[in-house]
């Protein structure tokens, strides 16, 4: 009978060892503590509700019953409420604290309550399906404010990966973190037909949301957020995003205020951390260009 040799035996007890400390060194120190998200055919995915967390023990985060950022939606009294709705750039959940996010800066810049949802590589089509789906957040707040970039007036994005959209905790932390550092997010793989949002068009989507909620149309507005590129270039902004003001209007039923942060003296190419997302001090510039809509003669006249 084959007897394995001591030595490969120790090799085997001193790799398991390693493999054990790695995995706990990747929980204990928050590689692990990500938000999760749930997915459906209808929004595409949103994140988990009622969850809380420190990715990596330095950038907390906080969902509600809603999946909102934030504490538990509850409309304040005593100054408007601003349902604010985006992708990565809203959510900003990995600035260090919460409070650097885009959310709480326009709440201060602006005096307002503001209840951001979002989710990262939300289309239009995202956002339209969940104020769809939500008409009784929408009959409480007295804004709702878009913010698009040229790339969300696409299809609806689906979930399509739990290394980019999480549905529940890795068993092996060490085996998930390795998958996505060796994995390109658009190798996925194929959406489960059950989760796959159905093809559509945002004006279809934004004409339904009108005709379901007429009073809606009053409380919206929509920034026009640039890329990095679209920033320095002028004919590009023009191009890929200012077109879309009037195609709002006509898909709205009625003028919509569209605003152009590109066009705002106060923004800069050096406010991205990479060619979408702001760094911490851009979300700052961007809040205050939000809370000033029009100050700098940047509306887009629908």
């Amino acid at each position: 009978m084959y007897r394995p040799r001591a030595g490969v035996i120790t090799a085997v007890l001193v790799t398991l060892g390693l493999l054990a400390a790695g995995e706990a060194a990747v929980r204990g120190t928050g590689w692990l503590d990500f938000p999760l998200f749930v997915a459906d055919a209808r929004v595409g995915y949103v994140p988990a509700p009622d969850q809380a967390g420190r990715w990596r023990l330095r950038s907390d985060w906080q969902f509600n019953g809603l999946g909102m950022a934030g504490p538990a939606f509850a409309p304040s009294a005593t100054t408007p409420n601003l349902l604010l709705l985006g992708e990565g750039g809203v959510l900003g959940w990995r600035h260090p604290r919460s409070t650097d996010r885009l959310g709480p800066q326009l709440a201060r810049a602006s005096r307002q309550a503001v209840w951001p949802m979002s989710a990262p590589g939300w289309t239009l089509r995202n956002q339209l399906a969940w104020l769809r789906r939500h008409p009784e957040v929408v009959d409480q707040v007295d804004r709702v404010v878009l913010v698009v970039g040229s790339g969300d007036f696409v299809e609806a994005r689906s979930w399509a990966c739990d290394l980019t959209h999480p549905l529940q905790k890795p068993v092996l932390g060490l085996w998930y973190l390795l998958r996505q550092q060796l994995t390109d997010p658009a190798d996925c793989g194929e959406t489960p037909s059950a989760l796959r949002v159905p093809p559509g068009d945002w004006q279809t989507d934004l004409r339904a949301w009108a005709a379901e909620q007429p009073p809606a149309m009053r409380k919206l507005s929509v920034f026009l957020y640039p890329n990095r590129q679209e920033s320095q270039l002028t004919a590009a902004l023009a191009q890929n995003l200012e077109h879309q003001a009037g195609a709002i209007a006509r898909a709205a039923g009625r003028p919509v205020p569209v605003y152009s942060v590109g066009r705002d003296v106060r923004w800069q190419p050096l406010l991205y951390r990479d060619d979408l997302l702001p760094t911490e001090a851009g979300t700052a510039v961007l809040a205050a260009v939000m809370a000033s809509p029009g100050a700098a003669g940047w509306r887009l006249q629908p």
